[in-house]
């Protein structure tokens, strides 16, 4: 019998180690390291208990049982761990801790027993019996200890069975099984044992080769880590994103379908170039764009102890997010046109009823507008000015052209509608308009922030009056010291008051209006502006009668 327990002992060692050799050659993950861990645990144990039972004293045994506790207290916390994670649960980090540290607890006991009797009350030697063995009294410690396995034995079946219960997958639920008995069997030689049945031999330890054996049998039989490897390819296959693997001599390792599809020469041989151009829009950030869709590439190193292995590239789908910009943006511009067309017409409106205060009928806004689009787009035309009126610039010019006035709204009704000559009082009050009007504008620009539709009505109310030859209100501004707006807003503005019929005068003939143009380049108006004016004086007044 002694014998054949021995025997027993080198068949589950020699299982062991095939086991180990296999299990090194797995793809590192946390499961394999699990596992690799049990094994060497599982492994030392065994080797232990041989020294054991084949002890002549009490010393030599004790030294078995010693080197075998090394093994033997980590076996149930990580057949607990790799089960936790084959059935796809996790325990909580505190919880595996506090596990740890009390199999460490007790394995710092058990070598130190001769000083204590927390773990062992008394340590004999037994040369009767099926063999000669170590005869071990049993303290608080130790009782505890068993405690924890029984829990332990009760936690493991009821996760297998969890997972049992919920798998839908044929051979999953075998190795589930399989996984079942092989966690049963040590336990219930541990059962056996504690009851005394076995006259001292540690039937765990028979039950730990026969559940080697087994675990080397589901390994070949059900496939663990194959399944592990099909369900990594599954994740990697149903990838909408393109993945690419490329190897420490740049040769190709594996890629998906969407990788496929968007390089079909990564099926092929001749998949370098493709490799090239994944790595070219990797280091420039570049998007690839395939079919409607557009992918950014990302690299990530894979290591192993350290070490590079292999090159992962990551061709990431953002089609999705790109659509939903794009129509963010569409959406945003959308409103903000439409705010704008709402914030021009209530300018107008505003500009209007200020115009209206002073006797002129709202065609002076749409005459002014129209007269300073047509001038800056005209100038525009010249190289010294292309810079500076731009197509946006010229259209913030035309919409903040009615706002040229604004400053009347604080003049007195008794002067801004008196029917005859403005005394030289009134005439002071006046000319405040422009001032005041900046202001205004500007008081709006401290709500509203930087804009530059707001900056450019600013200098127009302001210095709309200013002359070219500086003698102008309200600041005596003279040649480029004017702001350009401004400039082309004064002609536009007397031009308009020329031509139009007002409560104290008839309008101007076309003739008599040109010339006082004329006459005013280089004195009141800038002459580059008055040239370009009286050069598109068809279209301008075409515009007068368009909305007359």
């Amino acid at each position: 019998m002694r014998e054949i327990c021995i025997c027993l002992q080198y068949l589950g060692i020699f299982f062991l180690i095939i086991e180990l050799v296999y299990i090194l050659h797995q793809w590192p993950s946390r499961r394999q390291s699990y596992l690799l861990f049990l094994a060497v645990a599982t492994l030392i144990n065994s080797i232990g208990y041989l020294f054991e039972i084949t002890a002549a004293n009490v010393d030599v045994a004790l030294i078995g049982t010693q080197l075998s506790y090394i093994g033997k207290v980590y076996i149930p916390l990580l057949t607990l761990l790799f089960t936790a994670d084959y059935c796809r649960g996790k325990l909580p980090r505190t919880l595996t801790n506090l596990l740890f540290l009390f199999h460490s607890v007790v394995l710092l006991l058990v070598f130190t027993c001769k000083y204590h009797s927390l773990y062992y009350t008394e340590i004999g030697f037994d040369a009767e019996g099926v063999f000669p063995h170590i005869v071990l009294g049993h303290g608080p410690v130790y009782k505890l200890n068993m405690a924890v396995w029984l829990l332990y034995i009760f936690a493991i079946p009821v996760i297998c069975l969890r997972r049992y219960k919920i798998s839908k997958d044929a051979s999953e639920k075998r190795r589930i099984l399989s996984l079942l008995l092989m966690v049963l069997l040590p336990s219930g030689g541990l059962i056996v044992y504690l009851l005394g049945v076995t006259q001292g031999y540690d039937t765990t330890a028979v039950c730990y080769v026969i559940a080697n054996g087994l675990l080397l049998f589901a390994i070949f039989r059900n496939d663990f880590f194959a399944a592990v490897n099909l369900a990594k390819d599954h994740i990697m296959e149903s990838l909408a994103d393109g993945l690419v693997v490329v190897g420490p001599e740049n040769e190709l390792v594996y890629t998906n379908p969407p990788a496929q599809k968007l390089y079909p020469s990564l099926m092929t041989e001749d998949y370098y170039d493709a490799l090239e151009d994944i790595k070219k829009h990797t280091e420039s950030h570049g998007e690839i764009c395939s079919e409607g869709k557009v992918y950014v590439a990302s690299k990530r190193e894979i290591l192993y102890k350290n070490m590079p292995r292999a090159n992962m590239y990551l061709l990431k789908d953002i089609t999705a997010g790109r659509n939903y910009t794009e129509r963010l943006r569409k959406e945003v511009e959308e409103k903000t046109k439409e705010i704008k067309n709402l914030q021009h017409s209530v300018i107008v409106s505003f500009a209007n009823m200020i115009e209206e205060r002073d006797g002129i009928t709202g065609l002076h806004i749409k005459h002014t507008s129209a007269y300073v689009g047509i001038v800056a787009r005209a100038l525009q035309k010249k190289e010294e000015y292309r810079e500076q009126l731009s197509d946006t610039y010229v259209t913030i010019l035309t919409e903040a052209a009615p706002l040229h006035d604004i400053g009347k709204i604080a003049m007195p009704d008794a002067i801004l509608m008196k029917p005859g000559k403005l005394t030289e009082e009134e005439i002071a009050v006046i000319k405040t308009h422009a001032e005041r009007g900046a202001k205004i504008i500007e008081e709006i620009l401290n709500e509203v922030g930087d804009s530059d539709y707001l900056k450019t009505a600013r200098d127009m109310a302001r210095c709309h009056h200013e002359k070219w030859d500086g003698s102008g209100y309200p600041n005596a501004l003279k040649g480029e010291e004017i702001p350009l707006c401004a400039r082309i807003m004064a002609v536009a503005d007397v031009y308009d008051a020329l031509r139009s019929k007002r409560s104290y005068k008839d309008e101007f003939p076309l003739e008599k209006a040109k010339t006082i143009i004329q006459e005013g380049a280089g004195t009141h108006f800038d002459p580059e502006v008055a040239e370009a004016f009286l050069e598109n004086i068809r279209e301008i007044e075409k515009e007068n009668q368009a909305v007359l």
